[in-house]
This record gives C-alpha cells, sequence and structure tokens, in this order.
C-alpha cells in the first residue's frame, strides 16, 4: 500500500542501516524474523531479481562505493530494535508480539507480566 511505501522511505532516510531498502525491495527477496514473526514483504522468488552475495564486512564503505548493488540479507544486518521497526513498518498487525519479544530478551519477563 501507498502508507507502506511511505513508511519504507521514511526509514530509508532517517535511518542510515536502511538505507538502500526501497531498491532492493524491487530487486530481491527480503524476509525478516524477530521471535515468532516472519515479515516477507515480496515474493520469494521472481525472474526480474538479482542474485545477492556475500555481506560485505563494512557495509557502509561497500555502499559508497558501489551505490547501485543490491547487498540482501537484511535479517543478519538488522539488530534487534531494527527488526522490530521492520515489523511495526511492513508488518504491523505484529509488532505487540515483536516488541513483546524485545521487552522480554532486554529487560526480562517481569516487565511483561
Amino acid at each position: 500500500s501507498k502508507e507502506v511505501w511511505i513508511q519504507c522511505l521514511d526509514l530509508e532516510e532517517n535511518l542510515p542501516e536502511f538505507k538502500g531498502l526501497s531498491r532492493e525491495i524491487l530487486a530481491t527477496h527480503i524476509t525478516v524474523s524477530y521471535g515468532d514473526v516472519i515479515v516477507s514483504i515480496n515474493p520469494p522468488s521472481d525472474s526480474g531479481y538479482v542474485e545477492v552475495g556475500e555481506i560485505p564486512e563494512n557495509i557502509e564503505e561497500f555502499r559508497s562505493n558501489n551505490p547501485d548493488t543490491v547487498i540482501g540479507h537484511w535479517n543478519e544486518r538488522l539488530s534487534e530494535f531494527q527488526k522490530v521497526l521492520f515489523i511495526k513498518s511492513f508488518s504491523e498487525e505484529n509488532i505487540i508480539q515483536a516488541a513483546s519479544h524485545f521487552v522480554t530478551r532486554n529487560l526480562g519477563q517481569v516487565f511483561i507480566d
């Protein structure tokens, strides 16, 4: 939807870790999982997808030298909190479950009960 695309662009514009997300959505399958929540924001395969290689050690440097290259591997690249933001943007109906998992892992179950 238009609202989800706007959230995607907001993530990309305001958080450096999400730079290139809008381009990669169009170029490869993206799945992020956190706890029991799994979010796939595009089909697992498509004839228009590009091949994704290994994750570069320094993504910032790699991206500045190769601005049009698709890196992929979003599930491995994002921190726990960034995954919660991703889930909020692309699967809002799962935000309570993701946020509860984040609080339990980082603050303790006592803050959920």
